[in-house]
């Protein structure tokens, strides 16, 4: 005799969710406001092409890419690669983490693309300190007008993955690149089937089976690379050229804190590949080898003047005081840059540092910082060789800010010279 029946039965059974980093990251807000992601966490990434505020043509442009890297960053991130062409603006990075697999992903497109990266912030024009790539500042074509910032950026977790695929990859001394141990979580999950079977000689056969329903089941987690994850890791930062010491920096720190990669250690295991100067910021693109001196990039070669062709004055110049002027150092056009003292914890003193030659682009960047401060009259504390001299009058005229002198400066005609130094911030606390 043949039959057949319907039996339904339940199969419980563990399903292993692909590799990815969770991070709590309540970031000390000393640092600045800007580096303190909400405490829901960041919302998944978005890319932004940005030209800067002072661009007039032909400028460098970046894109900004902020937020949690999730299992559709790739896509977007390939979206906004079709869009540029062949353009190759750096990517400057601001993200506490997320899929590592994604993270994978990106950094190959990064590299085939040729793209350089940086850790660092976006400030889009005219966007409230809350929000500081606010929607309203995005054109219908998805670019904007901004600029970048060092202080308190970040990339934690899976980010440093994805910005290791930069050919050009780097952060300035108060910026943070940190890592922790992946994270795999285990989803369990509880389903049901229909199987049909038919019973030919006594023997149970199986005809067919369709799922009807599943149920989750609780969840578990593992810190511990398996040998499938870590064959996946090593061979990923073998490709982008970077040293396997990274993976003990990674284990060193729990899934709930952070490991800092101080700046020495990231350049010396090929993490990053070089660090920005105070007069640079993320989002410059590396110097060419035979890079104008004015060229606005990053990693600019000291220039070296022979005997021969250095200029011979017959007569010396006199100063003020009466002794021979030293010969001046040659420096690149003024910029400017919001200081704060580096010990300092709260109710900072701050000032504008100038150092610099003075073209005739200067008074339009002083024009643009004083703007941001709004109604604050902060000092300005100069070192520059001088420049052009009807550059220097519409900037005098424009600033109503008391400047800074040395103490130990000669009360004479010659050219006063103040540097700032600057000094590494205390990485952020990780919970």
């Amino acid at each position: 005799m043949r039959f057949a029946f319907c039996l339904h039965f339940k199969h419980l059974f563990s399903l292993a969710i692909l590799a990815f980093l969770l991070l709590t990251l309540p970031i000390d807000a000393a640092t600045s406001q800007a580096a303190g992601p909400k405490a829901a966490g960041q919302p998944p990434m978005r890319f932004i092409l940005v030209h800067h505020l002072l661009c007039m043509e032909d400028c460098p442009g970046w894109i900004s890419a902020e937020g949690r890297i999730t299992s559709d960053t790739p896509a977007q991130l390939r979206k906004i690669l079709k869009t540029i062409g062949n353009r190759k603006p750096p990517i400057v990075f601001r993200s506490e983490g997320g899929d590592v697999d994604a993270a994978y992903a990106m950094g190959r497109m990064i590299r085939k693309a040729g793209l350089e990266t940086a850790v660092g912030g976006t400030r889009l024009k005219d966007c409230p300190p809350d929000d500081l790539r606010c929607a309203a500042a995005i054109a219908k074509d998805g670019t904007a007008l901004g600029n970048t910032y060092s202080d308190g950026a970040y990339c934690f977790s899976a980010c440093p993955l994805a910005f290791a695929g930069g050919t050009s990859r780097v952060a300035s001394q108060w910026a943070f690149i940190g890592v922790h141990q992946i994270t795999t979580i285990y989803n369990r999950v509880r389903v049901s089937y229909r199987i049909e079977y038919k019973i030919v000689n006594g023997r149970r056969k199986e005809i067919s089976r369709k799922e009807v329903g599943r149920k989750s089941a609780g969840q578990s987690s593992s810190t511990k690379l398996g040998k499938k994850a870590s064959i996946a890791l090593m061979a990923y930062l073998k490709e982008m050229g970077v040293d396997k010491d990274l993976v003990d920096h990674m284990m060193s720190a729990k899934p709930d804190s952070i490991m800092i990669v101080p700046p020495a250690e990231a350049i010396r295991i090929g993490l990053m590949t070089g660090m920005l100067s105070y007069s640079e910021w993320p989002g410059m693109p590396l110097c060419a080898p035979d890079a104008a001196a004015e060229a606005v990039c990053h990693g600019h070669r000291a220039v070296k003047t022979s005997a021969a062709e250095a200029p011979v004055s017959e007569t010396p110049v006199q100063n003020a005081s009466g002794g021979a002027s030293e010969s001046l150092p040659k420096t690149r056009p003024m910029d400017f840059l919001l200081m704060s003292n580096g010990n300092c914890r709260e109710e900072c003193t701050q000032w504008i540092s100038a150092d610099g030659d003075i073209t005739p682009d200067t008074p339009a960047q002083l024009e643009a910082i004083l703007k941001t401060l709004g109604e604050r009259k902060l000092p300005i504390v100069l070192q520059s060789n001088g420049g052009d001299m009807d550059a220097a009058f519409a900037m005098g005229r424009m600033s109503v800010l008391q400047v800074w002198r040395p103490r130990s400066a000669e009360r004479s005609c010659r050219i006063v010279q103040s540097r700032t130094r600057v000094a590494k911030p205390a990485p952020p606390k990780a919970g």
